[in-house]
């Protein structure tokens, strides 16, 4: 398979503010797996079913300006998604910052790509329930995020050979139940956490 994710852009004509509110994913799918392809282009940001208010302002001298707002739909509509492979692609730019991610996902691999930018959108804090994250091989920069330990079921935490920095934070030894972290291949600095070596399944 090749080409992009579907996508749907608001239309409107001298309008305060255009909604985009349509699910791209059925509400009731659990399982995608699209790995090993040459599908290319970003995650739309209401890829999810969460969505997310875009704000059109016409300001002065014909310059318009763009304004992201999350927003919550009904519980029915939210999407129940648990596995998400998009691993081994092409797809690029940034892990959207205006969805709301499926909050039930155990499963999100989306290795192997040119994805860039921040590791971990701070949406990403409500997905409890996500074992297994595979971020690695990407163009990724910037920090692990110290609020990492509030993926409390993680098992498999892989973001190796990206361009990531800084240290190791001690909050990953707070994720006792996981089993593997892969770094390598960073710029990370300093030593590790005493709480990341006494993990008791690491």
């Amino acid at each position: 398979l090749k080409g992009i994710l579907p996508t749907s852009t608001p239309t409107s004509t001298d309008t305060v503010f255009a909604m985009s509110d349509e699910t791209l994913l059925p509400p009731s799918l659990q399982i995608l797996r699209l790995s090993h392809n040459m599908l290319s282009g970003t995650i739309p940001n209401n890829f999810f079913g969460g969505g997310t208010k875009i704000l059109t302002e016409n300001a002065e001298h014909g310059i318009t300006t763009t304004k992201h707002v999350i927003y919550k739909k009904n519980d029915t509509m939210e999407s129940k998604l648990l596995q998400l492979h998009l691993d081994h692609n092409q797809f690029e730019g940034t892990l959207p910052s205006y969805s709301i991610w499926p909050k039930d996902m155990e499963d999100l691999r989306l290795d192997h790509n040119l994805f860039s930018g921040s590791l971990l959108p701070d949406t990403f804090i409500d997905m409890g329930m996500l074992a297994k994250l595979r971020l690695n091989d990407n163009r990724f920069t910037g920090t692990i995020p110290h609020w990492i330990n509030q993926l409390i079921s993680l098992e498999e935490f892989q973001i190796q050979d990206n361009n990531l920095n800084g240290t190791v934070p001690p909050e990953l030894g707070d994720l006792k139940e996981i089993s593997e972290i892969s770094l390598y291949g960073n710029s990370l600095s300093g030593g590790i956490p005493k709480k990341v070596c006494q993990l008791p399944k690491l």
